[in-house]
């Protein structure tokens, strides 16, 4: 999660204290998702971005996909599609 602790990923540290808050949400949300969360087999994807969703009500993922269809930018989740052709 230090990785994403920086300027380049949209932290900054004179921020009000929500923004603060919000982004280190977001970015444990994203960590989460992909360290533990993504060795949960794909059958069960559904099951654990309902498990999420409710466990973080502060993060507010898109519904157009599951939490593993987005990733983190500048506080924003963003599909995975924007960013990384189709294949």
């Amino acid at each position: 999660m230090d990785c994403f602790i920086c300027v380049k990923f949209g932290f900054n540290s004179k921020n009000h204290d929500e923004n603060i808050k919000r982004f280190l949400c977001y970015t444990y949300a994203f960590c989460f998702i992909w360290s533990l969360g993504i060795t949960i087999g794909d059958k069960y994807h559904k099951y654990m971005d309902k498990l999420l969703r409710d466990l973080l009500p502060t993060v507010i993922f898109p519904s157009a996909d599951t939490v593993y269809g987005y990733y983190l930018d500048n506080c924003d989740f963003k599909h995975w599609n924007d960013k990384v052709e189709g294949f």
